[in-house]
């Protein structure tokens, strides 16, 4: 993966959340793992300023959110098509792609130096 690519995926905070919570997850569950950042379990490393934050509801189970038909038709496909997730539609889950490992470091990197980027990086 060429490093246009690797930017490219990482540009898009839902992108990255995904990414990062399978740093630490073997499957993320979407969008409701992404609305939970900042719970011990998440991967994410715990921020004053995340705890003053309300924290966003549960998705409203009469129809998609529109996270959720965001990540269905925007950010979910970009992830597959470079093969850096893999998407179970039925589960609604998320696993670790073939190519995971190459865009592994630079996440690593954002996690390690989380307290020195700015707060809605993560």
């Amino acid at each position: 993966m060429d490093s246009t690519t690797l930017f490219d995926l990482l540009s898009a905070v839902h992108r990255r959340r995904i990414l990062l919570l399978l740093c630490r997850n073997e499957r993320v569950e979407v969008p409701a793992d992404l609305h939970v950042r900042g719970r011990a379990t998440d991967g994410f490393p715990s921020r004053a300023a995340d705890d003053q934050q309300p924290r966003p509801s549960a998705p409203d189970s009469s129809g998609p959110s529109s996270l959720a038909v965001e990540l269905e038709h925007v950010h979910l496909p970009k992830l597959v098509a470079e093969r850096v997730v893999e998407y179970d539609e039925a589960t609604r889950s998320v696993r670790k792609g073939p190519t995971f490992a190459e865009v592994e470091p630079a996440l690593q990197v954002l996690l390690s130096n989380s307290a020195r980027f700015p707060d809605d990086l993560l």
